[in-house]
């Protein structure tokens, strides 16, 4: 249980996003829902708990001198949720202030003393769950298509600088001496890195003559990074090597597993050689949500999941799977039998079809 809470801890909802839990995991304070443009649960936070992350920045920012900009990012969590029209505001009793939203899902979080005091929330017009978001730091002297292991030290302090005031104070106690410690970032058993600027095959440390590469794989998007390792200085900087385009080959050298929900997780459905370019497996589905990946066994020589906008799956429609994808989402309306063919003739975007025998 101890393990689970701090796996969830580091993806506490930030800024008005939400991260789900199950029944059993739910230990935080229950947080007030107000309706908001039409919606009844919308996502919500306490005001006065993200300030603690630009207090934090502040007062950390000697990691990351040259960053002159604390920014929050939101990214969809459900099918079917899109930035567009999605708008912030601090809200509370005499505080109504518009937090505006960029394309990318980008804002920056305002000071008012006056929300401060009005123990105000930062609201989003849309419902519990259906986004997440994190702090995004990155210094002016840094090329877009890398980051600074500073920038991302910090953005660490930030992010849970606001979650030891998300939870109460007995789960904040048990983390603290399961971490170690206060300063939760310097544990080794805590995992934070960096989205990728494109799909990469590895990252690499960098700083004067010294390379590390870490973390290798194919077509990742995210990678986690040593942010604890004091012999990497905070000017260190992170290159992401671009990954090569897929092959058939590649793509077919070992088993392909159906992974999700309805088997949890596990490599146990494997999906069957139909002719040159085809596999396809048969699965009972129950009704309602699954959610599934398709992978080799060890999930990192192959992981086709969806894209930024793919995740809600439709039935007997042809999609494009993206390496190193997120969680699909297909919705039963009944228990039934469904066909998962996937055809690996484009490598880089295979198709996948599922249809209801």
């Amino acid at each position: 249980m101890i393990r689970r809470t701090l796996a969830s801890l580091m993806l506490l909802p930030l800024a008005g996003a939400g991260a789900q839990q199950a029944p059993d995991e739910q230990e935080t304070e229950a947080v007030p829902t107000v309706e908001v443009s039409g919606i009844k649960h919308p996502e919500l936070r306490s005001y006065r708990n993200l300030l603690a992350g630009l207090d934090t920045f502040e007062r950390e920012h000697k990691l990351a001198p040259h960053a002159d900009t604390l920014r929050f990012i939101l990214k969809p969590q459900q099918p079917g949720a899109v930035i567009d029209g999605v708008t912030l505001r601090i809200a509370g009793g005499d505080t109504d202030i518009a937090v505006p939203v960029a394309a990318d899902g980008g804002f920056v979080l305002p000071r008012s003393q006056a929300a401060d005091d009005d123990n105000a929330d930062l609201v989003l017009n849309r419902k519990r769950g259906t986004f997440s978001g994190k702090p995004e730091i990155r210094s002016a002297n840094v090329p877009a298509t890398m980051r600074r292991l500073g920038d991302i030290r910090l953005e660490c302090q930030v992010m849970i600088a606001i979650a030891k005031k998300e939870i109460n104070f007995a789960m904040r106690a048990v983390a603290t001496v399961a971490l170690g410690g206060g300063d939760w970032c310097a544990s080794p058993r805590v995992h934070y890195g960096t989205p990728a600027p494109w799909p990469s095959d590895s990252a690499t440390l960098v700083h004067g003559q010294r390379r590390e590469q870490i973390s290798p794989g194919r077509h990742q998007k995210y990678f986690a990074l040593p942010i604890q390792d004091a012999s990497w200085p905070d000017d260190t900087l992170i290159e992401f090597q671009p990954s090569a385009p897929a092959t058939v080959a590649e793509l077919t050298a070992a088993p392909l597993y159906l992974r999700g929900t309805m088997n949890k997780w596990g490599a146990t459905t494997p999906l069957l050689q139909v002719d040159a370019s085809t596999f396809s497996v048969d699965v009972a589905l129950p009704k309602g949500l699954s959610r599934f990946r398709i992978g080799a066994k060890d999930f990192r020589s192959v992981e086709l999941g969806g894209g930024d906008k793919q995740g809600k799956f439709v039935a007997d429609k042809a999609q494009a799977l993206a390496w190193a994808g997120r969680d699909l989402w297909f919705d039963t309306p009944q228990a039934a039998t469904y066909t998962f063919a996937l055809n690996v003739a484009a490598p880089d975007a295979p198709l996948l079809t599922v249809t209801r025998r």
